[in-house]
């Protein structure tokens, strides 16, 4: 069909133009002639697409619509349909690929709705003396969008989808005290201040960076910040993020549905882009602004990120997680294990706190649910010292095996490093 139109991958672009068609179809129901006729195209970010096919489905209802059909290549086919979210557990049957012949005011209009490349597309055909028909129903369909935007508020990912909301508390993240209020001060109390940015002229925006290595609790922490976020959370992981336009992209999506607490996750590869990190430095502090963002950076590796993010307006704040020490292991362990019968509890967890060194969170989850699965394939609902033992030893045996592992990976790079000097 005609898709000649001007349009980015995040941005909303509307284009005017001249466009002929491939089929006398349109053209008979405008009672006109094909040069004759004026074509209007906009494309919307793909992850409005729920709420711009819903959009279009409520204002088509002020028109009268004569036919509804697919077209494909020029010949009619069958309209399709999806189940899309138009908000958290709601579900409505819309119209996604489809041309609609409108009349209103006695003017005749037609629509066609698509997907597109990373967009939703809505495209206009009409006669060329119509052209507010078509400019009104673009018009309606931002006023519905904005009016009635489901993701606003939101916990969402970057294609829009919603994210489930865990049922988890500050407390039960087990982290140094002062690492845990710093965070939530830092991520959200800073919402609670805008009057005071602007009143002080400052740019109402956060950047903030969690690193360590896996298991340390950067992930649970950020589950926490959005069971208890009052705003629209945005969680973006490694593979939403391949190039500068996405960059661009995610940030348009957090301004747009703001205020925004945005979650780039784990995103050591895109860290080793330059291009990627020239964009997140422009797009963080750059010409345009960003109020009302606070952008928190995941990483596992510290000595990977550019120093040049870490500049006082792009990122203010750096949390290291680090492993846990004797106590914060006891505290783990107790947690992991409260609901739990284990013999000798108390003592028995104390002494596996003393000899866990360098083991994370995730080491220490893994090992008491071992226990409790070799206590089960006994047929026994108490988890013995026996089984704690034997966890213990498997926990550690994959992790030096993991280690040995990382360390060859280190040696090939190194061995590949000096051949190409």
């Amino acid at each position: 069909m005609y898709r000649k139109i001007e349009k980015t991958n995040s941005d909303e672009k509307l284009v005017e133009a001249y466009i002929p068609k491939d089929s006398g179809i349109v053209s008979n129901f405008l009672c006109t002639k094909p040069h004759k006729m004026r074509s209007l195209g906009k494309s919307y970010p793909g992850y409005k697409s729920a709420l711009f096919f819903k959009a279009v489905n409520e204002v088509v209802k002020e028109y009268d619509v004569r036919a509804l059909f697919g077209l494909q290549y020029g010949q009619v086919t069958s309209p399709s349909y999806s189940y899309l979210e138009v908000g958290r557990g709601k579900r409505e049957e819309l119209l996604v690929t489809g041309m609609r012949f409108l009349i209103k005011d006695k003017k005749a209009l037609a629509a066609y709705v698509t997907p597109g490349w990373g967009t939703v597309d809505l495209y206009m055909s009409y006669n060329e003396k119509d052209s507010d028909i078509a400019l009104g129903l673009i018009e309606k369909v931002d006023k519905y969008m904005d009016e009635h935007n489901f993701y606003k508020g939101e916990k969402i990912d970057a294609a829009g989808q919603f994210l489930p909301i865990p049922d988890l508390d500050f407390d039960d993240v087990v982290l140094p005290e002062e690492q845990k209020k710093a965070i939530k001060i830092g991520a959200l109390e800073f919402f609670k201040k805008k009057e005071i940015y602007e009143k002080n002229k400052i740019p109402w925006k956060r950047g903030m960076i969690f690193s360590g290595i896996p298991g340390t609790g950067k992930t649970m922490m950020i589950k926490a910040l959005l069971s208890k976020a009052d705003c629209t959370f945005i969680w973006v992981t490694a593979e939403m993020i391949t190039s500068p336009s996405n960059v661009k992209y995610i940030f348009n999506m957090a301004k747009e549905l703001g205020s925004t607490l945005l979650v780039l996750e784990d995103v050591d590869e895109f860290l080793g882009s330059q291009r990627c990190i020239d964009a997140l430095k422009t797009t963080m502090d750059g010409l345009n602004e960003v109020n009302g963002i606070c952008t928190i950076i995941c990483t596992n590796f510290p000595d990977r990120i550019p120093k040049a993010l870490l500049r006082p307006g792009r990122v203010d704040q750096v949390f290291i997680f680090e492993l846990p020490n004797e106590a914060l292991r006891n505290k783990i362990l107790s947690s992991i294990a409260e609901p739990m019968n284990i013999e000798n509890k108390d003592n028995v967890l104390k002494e596996l706190a003393k000899c866990t060194d360098g083991l994370t969170g995730a080491h220490l989850k893994e090992l008491v649910v071992y226990a409790l699965l070799l206590a089960a394939d006994d047929d026994r609902d108490m988890i013995l010292e026996k089984d704690l033992s034997t966890a213990l030893v498997k926990v550690f045996d994959n992790l030096n095996i993991v280690n040995d592992k990382i360390k060859e990976i280190d040696i090939k790079n190194l061995i590949y490093e000096l051949k190409k000097k």
